[in-house]
């Protein structure tokens, strides 16, 4: 058994239509759906990723947002998970650990397994995908193949193959078409147990030019495009060589429509705000729809006045921090219990906030808006924040090995793909243990005889029918969390099953 992921990265699941894309709506049709599929939060590339791989949430693995300040790596200089070297030096001060849950590349290697990643998004988030050098694994960006290894394996592929259009476009067609002609072409005359495909759009489109605009529209056909060719693939060979196909987005979006400056608000609050805390300031600000900082000291007393002013500011939509006594109000008075939401780490921030959201439709009628805090203007796509249209995301399982024409309503997340693959290749003991990690998606599985299927060491059996998985389901909850102080009230919204919480939507609602 063999398994290809396919990531496209940013797509919003509703958009997923026969007359936009209707090559994946057709395979989709004869597959599992995981229709409460979540993104963990941040809902960012640089979280969500890291999330896939390790079958673990940040709490877990460490990569608690696209950017954060951790003066163990650099006291001026934050962490940003699009470049490779603030990745690698993060890595080095890190004693060689960037994450610190092993990585499906490294369980993989250590059962005698391999794993090639080829990405069209950022050399950061390709290397993000498989960190570990020295593996018996490809690591390929198509946009910066200097930064891709092993050195020799990437240089055969760009010798036949050719190199990549540069400079990358938006939206990105060529790296799109090649990352597949080099799949087509290298990758399927010696597949490995696992490949990733990530496709860096619809996102490059999104944030460009807008979720529902007709380049984005175009983007997504041009993808579906690729995913055509694929297919033609596996029909004609993948499929009888037991590949089983898994689609995936790692977060959707949602539009911004206003900017809020907070580093000037902090400012007018009293507050000293920088980048860094290295000159004296009171706040190290990661500015951003979702943000977070630190504080000098990393003083609780100062975190709780900052919390304070910024629950004053009605642009603030959700604040976070550090863990409290009741497991649901944070150590600062009004916040959230940064474990709620899965970010609880020796890396974490002191204090993480989300700009405010809505359910008010954008120009081209979709739901949700929101604030935001960065360069990319308003009307166009974003995410990181906890709106119930930018956590839904696309799951999806096609092959003899799963339910056929199936929809699962039961929630599951990022962190669930990597454990499912595992237990299905008899691994079910290297997954990731505790809340922290993920679960085999038991209810998607179905052996291609119809008998009971044994998946792996200390398993559950289940026993099947032709169609359906007659699996024992853990109950699941739905728990609503209410916290605040003053005219200050924000609401998390979380699904609860086998002791791992599932986040369905969070906003300040008073």
């Amino acid at each position: 058994m063999r398994f290809l992921l396919i990531g496209l990265d940013g797509l919003r699941p509703e958009l997923v239509t026969h007359d936009r894309m209707p090559v994946l709506t057709a395979l989709l049709e004869r597959g599992t759906v995981l229709a409460r599929h979540s993104a963990a939060f941040p809902t960012e590339t640089y979280v969500n990723l890291p999330t896939l791989v390790t079958g673990a949430r940040p709490s877990g693995h460490g990569m608690v947002a696209n950017f954060f300040l951790d003066p163990r790596v650099d006291a001026r200089e934050r962490f940003e998970g699009y470049d490779v070297a603030k990745i690698e030096k993060a890595t080095a001060a890190y004693d060689g650990r960037l994450f610190t849950t092993p990585t499906l590349g490294e369980i993989l290697a250590a059962n005698g397994r391999r794993l090639k990643v080829l990405s069209a998004n950022s050399a950061g988030s390709v290397r993000l995908k498989q960190p570990m050098t020295g593996l018996d694994a490809l690591c390929l960006s198509v946009h910066q193949p200097e930064s891709s290894f092993p050195e020799a394996e990437v240089r055969a592929i760009l010798d036949e193959v050719g190199r990549p259009e540069a400079p990358k476009q938006y939206p990105d067609l060529a790296g799109t078409r090649w990352m597949t002609d080099a799949f087509l072409t290298v990758i399927t005359r010696d597949l490995p147990d696992v490949t990733i495909l990530w496709y860096g759009e619809p996102d490059n489109a999104y944030h460009v030019f807008g979720i529902g605009s007709e380049t984005s529209l175009g983007a997504m056909r041009a993808v579906d495009d690729q995913i055509g060719r694929v297919a033609d693939w596996w029909e004609a060979e993948g499929r009888a060589a037991g590949v089983q196909l898994i689609f995936v987005s790692d977060h959707a979006h949602v539009t911004q429509t206003r900017r809020f400056d907070l580093a000037a608000a902090l400012r007018s609050a009293g507050f000293r705000v920088d980048r860094h805390l290295a000159d004296g300031a009171d706040v190290a600000l990661i500015p951003g729809y979702c943000g977070n900082m630190l504080v000098r000291d990393r003083s609780p007393t100062l975190a709780a006045k900052v919390a304070a002013a910024l629950m004053e500011m009605d642009e603030i939509g959700m604040v976070f921090s550090a863990p409290g006594r009741d497991g649901v109000e944070g150590q600062a008075p009004g916040t959230f219990d940064r474990r709620l939401a899965g970010i609880d780490h020796v890396r974490a921030a002191d204090l993480v906030f989300v700009l405010r959201n809505f359910d008010e439709p954008d120009q081209w009628g979709l739901t949700g808006t929101c604030l935001h805090d960065n360069g990319l203007g308003d009307g166009v796509g974003i995410h990181g924040g906890l709106h119930p249209k930018e956590i839904l995301s696309l799951g999806a399982l096609v092959g003899d090995r799963f339910r056929s024409g199936a929809r699962i309503e039961t929630a599951t997340g990022t962190a669930d793909i990597v454990p499912t693959m595992l237990a299905m290749m008899g691994l079910e003991h290297t997954i990731a243990p505790g809340p922290h990690g993920g679960r085999p998606v038991w209810e998607a599985m179905t052996p291609a005889d119809g008998t009971a299927m044994n998946m792996g060491q200390n398993s559950r059996i289940g026993y099947f029918s032709d169609r359906h998985a007659e699996l024992v389901a853990e109950p699941e909850t739905v728990q609503s969390l209410t916290v605040g102080t003053g005219r200050f009230v924000q609401r998390l919204d979380r699904r609860l099953r086998g002791g791992r919480a599932h986040i369905e939507a969070g906003r300040r609602i008073g």
